[in-house]
Formats: C-alpha cells, structure tokens, sequence
C-alpha cells in the first residue's frame, strides 16, 4: 500500500492528487525536494470553494461500534456520483486529539456518571443527519475525487481510531468501528463488489485520524476480507503529528510517553 503524504510514492501520488494543490508556499516547497508534478499544475490563486454533502449512516448493528460513551458509532457516506468515479473510493477518519489517562479522558468526556452530554469527540449523540466536507472530497478540478463513493468516520472514540478496550468506566473501540465501516461499505454499498473492475480506496484521515490510519492500514485489506482482491488501497496521510524527540515544553509530556500510556491502558 502507498502512503500518499508520506513521502513514498510521492511524484505519482501527487499526479492523482494534484487538484488539492493550493498556494505558493506548497509550490514552492515542492519544488525544493525536486518533486515532479507529473503534469499537475498547482494553483496559485485562490480557488472556489467546492464541497460534498454525506448522508448518516448508522452502525448500530455492530455491537462493539461505539463512542467513548457507550453511544452506537456513526459514520457518513455518499455514493459516486458518476460512472466514472464509481469504482474510486474516499475513506476519511476524522482527527482530534485523544486522552491517554484516566484524567485526560475525564477532562476530554467528564466522567461516565456525568458525562459531557453533545461532546461528538465522545459520542455520537448530537451528530446531524447531513454533513458538508471539503478538501480531498472536493478538489476543484479532478472530478474522480470529486464525484467518487465517499466515507467520513467521526471521531467519538477518543482513541486515534486504534482501540479496543473499556477503561476508566469508558469504551474506546475506535479498531471496532473502522472495521464496522468498511464491513459495511462492502456488505451493503458494493466495495470490491465487481469482479470485472478493481476498486480503488484512498484511505487516511487528519492528525489523529491520520494516525489512525498510519496504525491500520496495512490491515485495510484484511479488514474487507474476500472483497479486498478486487481493491486496491492507498494511504492518505495528513498531518500525522508524530515527531519521536523529546518536547520543547515540559508542559507537554510528548507524544512518546503519551503513546506508552495509552497503550498501557488499552
């Protein structure tokens, strides 16, 4: 699997996602590592702002797909919109942080006997039935993105999308919940449904989504089970946050120490 973002496969990554290119500065900093656009041309002036709207879905049936509250875990989703886009793919965890200890996680959600009611980095009460996304589901000029099957994975797991676990009275299944999303994009829309044409899947996510995604997706194709012969997966990864130094502020444990605690809990 590539990893678009990471620097792998980086110059035929960009050909594909060249219409998310914006501003001088990402220009020019393409152009210090001697990237070639492979034909792409970025955008110097500022663009129309394009989005997609995606409709609630519920995975409720799943019985460990839930929030930090113990609320069934959501997901939204929009099917392609062309003929052309209908064998591409975007799937997205949503970022946000996490809690790694049991007084982070209180001052993230509360506590399980008064939670913060609404809070959607905690539960998915409150979610609405629509929701307007940008970015990579909405590049101005390259219409496979633009009208491809879309995914977007809120983020009420406060895990990373990594976990599979109850503590501190809480649930973080966000492991769970991945799973339970592509189970259903393969069982009830069709992905890698057509044996006479491959699927193409753009997995990744932002920040703590996107280190969601880092974690899982190499399993991408075990998680769809015999439907993952007719996908093929890539890796979008943004802005993963993971820098393995010690911090500058001692105000800040550092993402290391963090990480050791979490997954010492998990």
């Amino acid at each position: 699997r590539q990893r678009l973002g990471t620097g792998r496969g980086l110059g035929s990554s960009l050909s594909f996602c060249a219409a998310m290119l914006r501003g001088q500065f990402l220009a020019a900093a393409l152009a210090l590592l001697g990237t070639s656009l492979s034909g792409c041309r970025p955008h110097l002036a500022p663009q129309p702002t394009v989005s997609s709207e995606l409709l609630l879905q519920d995975l409720s049936r799943y019985q460990d797909a839930v929030c930090t509250d113990g609320s069934p875990a959501k997901f939204y989703y929009r099917p392609a919109q062309t003929a052309e886009s209908s064998n591409v793919w975007v799937v997205y965890l949503q970022g946000g942080g996490w809690c790694h200890s049991e007084v982070s996680c209180m001052w993230r959600c509360g506590h399980p006997k008064n939670p913060k009611v609404g809070n959607p980095m905690c539960s998915s009460f409150g979610l609405s039935r629509h929701r307007r996304v940008q970015g990579i589901f909405s590049p101005t000029e390259d219409t496979r993105l633009r009208n491809a099957n879309q995914v977007y994975v809120p983020y009420c797991t406060s895990d990373a999308h990594m976990g599979n676990v109850s503590v501190f009275g809480w649930h973080f299944r966000g492991a769970v919940v991945v799973q339970s999303v592509l189970s259903e994009l393969v069982n009830r829309h069709g992905l890698g449904n057509n044996d006479k044409k491959k699927d193409f899947m753009i997995f990744g996510g932002g920040s703590a989504g996107s280190r969601g995604a880092m974690v899982h997706l190499d399993y991408v194709p075990d998680m769809l089970g015999d439907a993952a012969k007719n996908v093929d997966v890539v890796g979008f990864l943004d802005s993963p946050l993971w820098v393995d130094m010690d911090p500058f502020k001692r105000s800040f444990m550092g993402f290391a120490d963090m990480t050791k605690e979490f997954f010492s809990q998990r």
